[in-house]
């Protein structure tokens, strides 16, 4: 068994002792079990055990390849076997962030959920994993619900989304069937999405010198506490960048105090994880024993400088410190290494580059950064929904670094975008049916992250101008303080239930 019962069955009863009756509770029930499965990008196989676990005991069509993408199947309902087939899409992988003092590793146990404040559910000082698990279990429950009327309806599973998008890219199945393509990866009630940026990833190692520490003595830096989120939908609100923010406490301290890096580590190293905006970083420095006291001076004033110049959003939770070191460090890094990585670190873009009537078109994350076997490692995810401007954007990443000789810069994958088609009878059809539902318009956007709708349409065209992207509102994706608005859920499967029986009329 994937899931954890003990842990589902706690929140299953914290839901519906202290929630109002959902419409359609079984989803709940299936979120419960999909939150307590450990689902971090690259690391699969057990929520596609659980997928084609299933699919199987409601007896679907299962397929499953190389890469732990699932894909089931159910026949159209008796009547409706000339309707145009539908096919769901969802992610299985989540962002598996967690706070220092969380007693689970989401990586490792699943996570623990909770109801929030009335109208919300978010986990235990962790991220939640509604960012894709609530499709997920939406889209299971749409597959098993018997009372609606469709052609043949498929739910696609794709895996390492967080991370490029890497499962759609791969994807060995076979979708040529479906007419019509649903993402439930979206985060707003109301919306739909019909285009998204594509994505290119760098990666900058420098080769490093080192020499004994001999009589200099150790001392940690770190800052933390910043905003972070998500590098495609947040990079427009002005939150900073930890690891930018510990180059410029770096930067503060005067080169007459000859200090010498020993190691440095910003954002989600232990993870990979590229996009999202890094939190907190640390870095310990090699400093001569009698100008301690004058360099602690240097930071903390810059530190109280640089709360100052924070957005008001975060400048309350930002903190930052410095003590002695017990770490057993025996060697330096060079005054030319460390001037190198302070130069690098500085240099480097990250946020905004390009907008367009207000709306974010080209941006970059300062990703990560460490230090392993005498070589610091640098990765860096760039997004555009223009092609020519992802490449231009990667290409003053690579102009940034370029007078360095031990620097060397690789452009890895890309992923495409998917330009919005907004002339397309799908969309206006779906405007319709939310009208009927809901009684509102459905807005239509385009968003700054990524989405698999772009990398499927690549490989299967026919579904150019047949897809959109929908999606219950979920707040700080990518963050601890990740939550699901639990009445948006229900109004988006009465919405979807509705759309299908529509299509297939």
């Amino acid at each position: 068994m994937a899931h954890n019962p003990e842990r589902a069955q706690e929140f299953i009863t914290d839901f519906f002792t202290l929630l109002p009756p959902s419409e359609f509770p079984q989803i709940w029930v299936t979120f419960a079990e999909v939150t307590t499965i450990p689902r971090p990008s690259g690391k699969e196989e057990q929520i596609a055990d659980y997928v084609e676990a299933h699919g199987q005991v409601s007896r679907m069509e299962v397929s499953r390849d190389r890469h732990h993408n699932v894909l089931l199947v159910v026949p159209a309902t008796e009547g409706f076997e000339d309707s145009p087939s539908i096919l769901l899409q969802v992610h299985s992988d989540m962002v598996p962030e967690k706070d220092n003092d969380a007693d689970l590793d989401p990586s490792l146990h699943g996570v623990r959920a909770r109801v929030h404040d009335k109208e919300w559910v978010k986990a235990d000082k962790t991220t939640l994993g509604a960012d894709n698990g609530m499709g997920l279990s939406v889209g299971l429950e749409i597959l098993k619900d018997n009372r609606i009327r469709h052609g043949r309806l498929g739910l696609l599973v794709t895996t390492d989304e967080e991370k490029g998008l890497n499962g759609a890219s791969k994807l060995e199945l076979d979708l040529s069937g479906f007419r019509y393509l649903i993402n439930l990866d979206s985060e707003e009630e109301g919306e739909a999405t019909i285009g998204c940026a594509g994505a290119g990833y760098t990666d900058i190692e420098i080769s490093l010198d080192t020499e004994p520490l001999g009589a200099y003595s150790l001392l940690d830096i770190g800052v933390g506490g910043l905003a972070g989120g998500h590098s495609g939908i947040e990079i427009g609100k002005g939150g900073a960048n930890g690891i930018k923010i510990l180059a410029e406490l770096l930067a503060s301290i005067p080169q007459s105090y000859d200090l010498r890096l020993v190691n440095i580590t910003g954002g989600n190293v232990e993870k990979d994880i590229k996009n999202a905006i890094p939190q907190r970083g640390t870095a310990t420095v090699a400093v001569k024993a009698e100008s301690l006291p004058e360099i602690t001076y240097h930071l903390d004033k810059a530190g109280e400088m640089i709360k100052a110049g924070l957005a008001e959003f975060e400048s309350g939770s930002f903190v930052f410190s410095h003590q002695e070191s017990k770490q057993p460090y025996d060697r330096m890094l060079s005054k030319k290494s460390t001037d190198m990585i302070f130069d690098v670190t500085r240099s480097l873009p990250h946020g905004v580059y390009e907008t367009k009537d207000g709306n974010v078109i080209t941006s970059t994350n300062l990703a990560l950064i460490t230090i392993q076997d005498s070589r610091a490692l640098i990765s860096m995810m760039s997004r555009s929904a223009v092609g020519s401007s992802l490449e231009q954007m990667m290409e003053v990443i690579a102009n940034k670094v370029k007078a360095h000789d031990s620097i060397r810069t690789r452009h890895l994958s890309r992923h495409a975008g998917w330009e919005p088609i907004y002339e397309s009878t799908f969309i206006a059809i779906a405007g319709e049916i939310y009208r009927q539902v809901s009684g509102k318009g459905l807005q239509i956007k385009v968003t700054h992250g990524g989405l698999e709708c772009g990398v499927i349409g690549e490989k299967f065209p026919h579904f150019i101008g047949n897809m959109i992207s929908i999606g219950p509102t979920i707040l700080d994706a990518h963050k601890t303080t990740e939550r699901v608005h639990v009445p948006s859920v229900d109004r988006l499967y009465r919405y979807l239930t509705h759309l299908i029986e529509h299509l297939a009329a």
